[in-house]
């Protein structure tokens, strides 16, 4: 199924090939239980699905690296008897970063304020201390805060690492947008 061979015992019922895209070591299984292990491509077999019934494959999110950004941990499966069913968790590639930001003279930013990274619809909030932990971050980003009185603007750059490590980076200086 989907171009590869996967070694287990033999296969009597229905299954599902799950693909957590380039993630190791995540668990998974039908209603939370931890049935296998995604390997280092991020494929898991899940096997003695009862075919025809909708079962809710989930992935552990205590498993999942820090880094990785996934949408929605349970999927469900369908199989007819005796076949698989595919089922990909989409996973937006990328690092977590805790970003200090401050302000042009020196402050940290507001605890609340709103930062978009790049041109995405998806928002982080600044906590204490001017501290934003962003995730899926890889290179160079944008990042443009937003609160009451500040509108500025900063670069970011990622360096290279691994998904399971988180950078602490900063502090970066929030320049006032210009028009």
């Amino acid at each position: 199924m989907g171009g590869r061979v996967h070694a287990t015992r033999k296969v009597n019922g229905s299954f599902a090939l799950v693909e957590v895209p380039g993630v190791e070591g995540t668990q998974v299984g039908p209603y939370g239980d931890r049935q296998a292990t995604t390997d280092r491509d991020g494929f898991a077999l899940v096997t003695d699905l009862a075919p025809m019934v909708p079962t809710p494959i989930r992935l552990d999110p205590e498993s999942l690296p820090l880094g990785a950004d996934i949408p929605t941990l349970e999927r469900i499966a369908v199989p007819r008897w005796r076949s698989g069913v595919r089922l990909r968790f989409p996973v937006r590639a990328g690092r977590s970063a805790l970003v200090q930001l401050r302000t042009p003279d020196g402050f940290p930013l507001r605890s609340g304020a709103e930062i978009k990274v790049d041109e995405t619809l998806q928002k982080f909030l600044v906590g204490p201390r001017g501290e934003a932990f962003i995730t899926g971050l890889t290179g160079l980003h944008r990042l443009s805060v937003q609160s009451e009185g500040v509108n500025c603007q900063t670069h970011l750059v990622m360096p290279a690492g691994s998904i399971q490590e988180v950078e602490r980076i900063g502090p970066l200086t929030c320049l006032p947008n210009t028009p």
